[in-house]
């Protein structure tokens, strides 16, 4: 069985919201459902009822799907610390550079040479499974607290022409 993918915070809070209005929809008076229900953008009375709560039962199963379970005491701790290892890891061995273009003929050939070095720096960063580590930290830092915000380690590594 593969890896849970939980949802980002704003999907997460699309779908809350969405699930609120369809609820307050079919909650709401016969008299007060027979204009525009806002959401839906056309009349209760052309709703099929029971596809609106057949569409409802599946947004909540998303959501319940798409949410971490928050972690919580020592289980908490053992996943922070291992968060951290991962983070000091991850810091320590992410290529610093990165070419955002091809050398070309004219450019001198250390430019070739560097371009190769990074390259074969990445290779390596790819091969010793870093983008997994990040993607784990990632999905760790969401169990411990599922309002956190994806870590872009990008911000570690420095674009060269």
């Amino acid at each position: 069985m593969g890896k849970k993918h939980y949802g980002e915070p704003e999907q997460i809070a699309r779908i809350k919201k969405e699930i609120e209005d369809t609820e307050r929809m079919l909650s709401s008076s016969d008299e007060g459902r027979v204009g525009d229900v806002g959401y839906f953008e056309h009349a209760a009375k052309h709703l099929d009822v029971d596809e609106v709560r057949k569409s409802l039962a599946m947004k909540k199963r998303m959501l319940s799907n798409m949410t971490p379970a928050k972690l919580t005491g020592p289980k908490a701790n053992q996943a922070y610390q291992m968060a951290k290892k991962l983070k000091e890891q991850i810091i320590a061995n992410i290529p610093r550079e990165r070419f955002v273009s091809y050398p070309r003929e004219k450019d001198p050939s250390s430019k070739v040479t560097e371009f190769e070095q990074v390259v074969k720096r990445q290779v390596e960063w790819m091969q010793s499974g870093g983008d997994k580590k990040i993607q784990m930290y990632n999905q760790l830092m969401k169990r411990i607290d599922p309002h956190h915000g994806y870590e872009d380690f990008n911000r570690y590594v420095k674009e060269r022409a």
